[in-house]
């Protein structure tokens, strides 16, 4: 394949994953673009990020299996390849959302969670929402902020 062949590959990979990314957000993500992953780890009580990879390793277990000669799946490989790429954008979505609204990746509030949970639910309080995760303020102002070790 000559490097002209492959600069449209990816391009065409680029358009596909685009489409791929706008229906899900219109079947999961209700205005949040991370709304799927928000809601299963309000309920879960887990970050958002982990449900994200059980969702994304699917995918790669599909890949693997072509890879080892099982080429009759229910979704075609190229498939498989286009969804885990648009997993992988939405991880460094939120990674980068993170980083963006946490004061330091070392700080570590007690009673309150990981740096993502606290913004979740300051953002689901200033809405009305309700939410396990909501953080309770109080807590958040008695509590010291200390590093973790």
């Amino acid at each position: 394949m000559t490097k002209e062949q492959m600069a449209n590959v990816m391009e065409r990979m680029c358009a596909e994953e685009m489409k791929t990314r706008e229906a899900g957000q219109k079947e999961y993500a209700h205005g949040d673009a991370f709304g799927n992953f928000n809601r299963l780890a309000d309920e879960l009580h887990i970050d958002r990020k982990i449900i994200l990879w059980i969702y994304l390793k699917k995918h790669f277990d599909g890949i693997l299996a072509y890879l080892n000669g099982h080429k009759s799946q229910r979704e075609d490989v190229r498939g498989r390849i286009t969804d885990a790429r648009v997993y992988l954008a939405l991880l460094r979505g939120m990674i980068e959302e993170e980083e963006k609204f946490a004061p330091s990746e070392n700080i570590f509030i007690p009673g309150i969670g990981s740096p993502s949970q606290l913004i979740r639910g300051i953002a689901k309080t200033l809405d009305g929402t309700p939410s396990a995760t909501t953080p309770d303020t109080r807590v958040f102002y008695e509590q010291p902020v200390t590093a973790k070790p």
